[in-house]
């Protein structure tokens, strides 16, 4: 039943490294457009109910170190799926601070002010989103052609987790639109892209908190999702120096696993958040000049006004960017990283090719510049002993450019091109740039190395995210490289149950077994699909759907330019499993998670990373809900295989989570008890690890089951687990893969258990 760490949690990795990613920005109470902004559209057109206010996002804050204004502009175009123009769409840069603008009634737009280096952009409006894009920004940028797409709906009923009770009046915030619940509690949620998505939800008088999910590429479903917020308590504290004296004007950000909330200490040094649910938390205070200082805590439901995070004096690091010749170059970008994904500090070599940072933490930090199509060696700084000023960071062409062509060598326009590290180096480095009208391409701010270098087509789709075609590895520095992209295949059949066709269902595809790409959703009344735009390989098949057997086809040859039709895919009706769940005093449990497969994983509150039925399945998961009398039905599930039995377990996200148990397929009658969790909170001494570390859990009693988590961080929480024992290992995957040895950690109902794992125990896999 156990996996490995590296298959067990891949195919989760990218939605809970998103999920960070999404909230590792938080609100302030005080937002500013970024610079350089047109005016936002102040109220935009209900898509839905009219009785359900939609406006605006605010833009989230930006880091420590924003960005100085730049002399670049980013021009485009926004255009829907008939190549119209869509006025009104709203165009973001992820620069810091993020900067947003509106396109004009030509669907045309600009952002100034922007660095020669790359950006992500998103564009959306109503109920179309555009995937996220990467270009790089420099004075031989090419208008950018944004195509939009009609995006999935998800209607959000907020309710009071104690009395259940519909809040009206709530926000749910997905960064893109803020939609206010009406009367029934209920928000609807329109033109998502089909991959992760995360909603803010508050409500005056609560905890606010994050719902985060993948849905399925299923632009006529709609699904619905429901939150529970709590009351929550009260934190308060003060910012002190080291000395005790009170620091005024620090910027404190109270972050948790699901929210984090950042505001300004008052002239005395104070600050506040009005309430927070209980859980584990890390306060941490910026004040210019001066150290971060941190404070882990807890609320068990009872407010904290005691809290006291110290600022320390901290170290200096400074230095000079030169090119080869030694002459100092003005403008570089100097990233300074101390583990985590983010660089700590970020900022720009001045006049004299020199930089200077105060405040640093006394700790070993990573430090790198680049500089349009050059860029230094990552350089190790140990800080403990006190301050680097000396740093020399000599630059080098890293830029590889190159041509994407078609198979009868014309030069394709728009091509997304990306280069990902063929080994991993110190620090994580990777190019990305949209092809010109002469298909040519310029990857900058790579680090020196060796690169794997890929491009695809524009119009291929965002499931095409495992489906890899030609790559060529290069190093750093490498020009003329040419792709060649062969032109695109087709995959088509028929679906059919009983000789009948099958009406909806769900595609999905893998080159490897355990990383299939998102399902996308297929409705036609002749039970006929088409996948259009795969790259020529050899390809697994999977077809998802209510209430059959889920079939693989193993080996489907795709060939450039033609079409692969597998014919007719039968697919039976599987087993049913009915029954119901309840709490330890018998009473049924509503809305509980339920699920069957043969391996469990368990990710903070849930089984699965998205709640889809179609996408578990993908993945060899069934799943379901149960009403409101606690009971279930899961169908289309096929009879256990020799000796690996069927397991069934229920989660509910307040309620508790039971154990794992074998069921008998079919059955009926099933009864899952849940029982009060325990929960884990763990702390990482030792040696900082590049990049995020995976933590698993594994239950070593009967009804265990694999729990995994994620930290980029010195601390990792697992709020959810079954009572029993575990062994904990953490796995660190950069820059070659280790692992800590086995600790043992006792879980207790209602209780939480503090851990702590030593990296510096850390040693190469096997």
């Amino acid at each position: 039943m156990r996996r490995s760490i590296a298959v067990g949690l891949f195919a989760a990795l990218v939605a809970v490294l998103a999920w960070w990613w999404w909230r590792r920005a938080p609100h302030s109470h005080r937002v500013e457009p970024g610079a350089g902004s047109r005016p936002l559209a102040g109220e935009l057109a209900a898509a839905g109910s009219a009785a359900i206010a939609r406006t605006a996002s605010p833009l989230a804050p930006g880091a420590r170190d924003p960005d100085p204004a730049g002399r670049r502009r980013l021009e485009g175009l926004v255009l829907d799926e008939s190549d119209r123009p869509v006025p009104g769409a709203t165009i973001q840069v992820a620069s810091d601070p993020p900067r947003r603008v509106v396109a004009d009634t030509d669907g045309s737009f600009a952002i100034d002010g922007l660095l020669d280096q790359a950006y992500v952009v998103h564009a959306w409006h109503l109920t179309r989103y555009a995937d996220p894009v990467v270009v790089m920004v420099r004075a031989t940028t090419e208008p950018l052609v944004i195509h939009l797409a009609r995006g999935n709906t998800v209607v959000v009923l907020v309710k009071d987790a104690a009395t259940e009770a519909p809040i009206a009046g709530a926000t749910v915030d997905d960064r893109h639109y803020l939609v206010t619940t009406d009367g029934s509690g209920r928000a609807e949620m329109i033109g998502l892209w089909p991959q992760f998505n995360a909603f803010e939800v508050r409500a005056p008088g609560y905890a606010p908190t994050l719902l985060a999910f993948i849905v399925v590429d299923d632009p006529d479903a709609r699904v619905e999702k429901v939150v529970h917020l709590e009351r929550g308590a009260a934190v308060a504290g003060h910012v002190v120096d080291h000395d005790g004296r009170p620091v005024a004007g620090a910027v404190v950000t109270v972050a948790g696993e699901l929210v984090a909330e950042r505001v300004e200490a008052d002239a005395q040094g104070g600050f506040a958040v009005p309430r927070l649910a209980a859980g584990s938390y890390t306060a941490t205070a910026i004040v210019a000049g001066l150290a971060p200082g941190r404070l882990a805590f807890t609320l068990d439901g009872a407010a904290r006004t005691d809290l006291v995070v110290r600022v320390e004096a901290g170290a200096n690091l400074g230095g000079v960017v030169v090119d080869a010749a030694g002459l100092p170059i003005v403008g570089a970008v100097i990233e300074v990283h101390a583990g985590e994904l983010d660089p700590v500090r970020r900022v720009l070599s001045g006049a004299d090719g020199r930089f200077a940072l105060t405040g640093m933490e006394r700790v070993a930090h990573v430090v790198a510049a680049t500089y349009a199509g050059a860029a230094s060696a990552a350089v190790e700084v140990e800080l403990t002993a006190g301050d680097r000023t000396d740093l020399r960071l000599v630059l080098e062409p890293t830029d590889i450019t190159g041509v994407v062509v078609d198979a009868a060598g014309a030069p394709v326009a728009e091509a997304r091109v990306t280069a990902l590290p063929a080994t991993d180096p110190a620090l994580s480095s990777s190019g990305h740039d949209v092809a010109d009208a002469a298909g040519r391409f310029q990857l900058e701010g790579l680090l020196p190395g060796s690169y794997r270098v890929e491009a695809t087509w524009p119009e291929a789709p965002r499931n095409n995210l495992y489906l890899h075609g030609e790559v060529a590895t290069v190093a750093a520095g490498t020009h003329d490289v040419r792709l060649t992209l062969p032109e695109a295949g087709t995959i088509t059949g028929v679906v059919t149950r009983d000789g009948a066709p099958v009406r909806a269902y769900a595609l999905a595809l893998s080159d490897q077994d355990f990383a299939w790409s998102d399902p996308q959703a297929v409705r036609a009344t002749d039970g006929r699909f088409r996948r259009a735009a795969l790259p020529p390989g050899t390809w697994q098949l999977r077809v998802v759907g209510d209430g059959f057997i889920p079939v693989t086809l193993d080996a489907v040859v795709v060939r450039a330019g033609a079409i692969t039709d597998v014919g007719t895919i039968a697919v039976e009706e599987g087993a049913t499993v009915r029954g119901r769940v309840i709490d330890a005093a018998g009473a049924p449990v509503a809305a509980a998670q339920v699920v069957i497969a043969e391996e469990l994983l368990l990710l903070r509150d849930s089984f699965v990373t998205s709640d889809d039925p179609r996408a578990a399945a993908t993945r060899g998961i069934h799943l379901a809900t149960t009403g409101a009398d606690g009971t279930f039905a899961l169908t289309g599930i096929a009879r256990a295989r020799g000796d690996r039995p069927r397991l069934a377990a229920a989660v509910h996200p307040r309620l508790g989570i039971s154990r794992a148990a074998a069921v008998t397929v079919p059955s009926d009658g099933v009864t899952i008890t849940l029982e009060a969790p325990g929960a884990v909170d763990g702390t990482l001494v030792g040696p900082r690890s590049a990049g995020p570390l995976l933590i698993d859990l594994v239950g070593t009693a009967a009804g265990g089951y694999d729990v995994g988590a994620v930290t980029t961080d010195r601390s990792f929480q697992v709020p959810m687990l079954s009572p029993g024992t575990y062994a904990v290992t953490v796995t660190a995957m950069r820059p070659t893969p280790k692992r800590t040895p086995p600790v043992q950690v006792v879980v207790t109902a209602g209780q939480t258990a503090p851990l702590t794992i030593d990296l510096a125990t850390l040693a190469p896999l096997d």
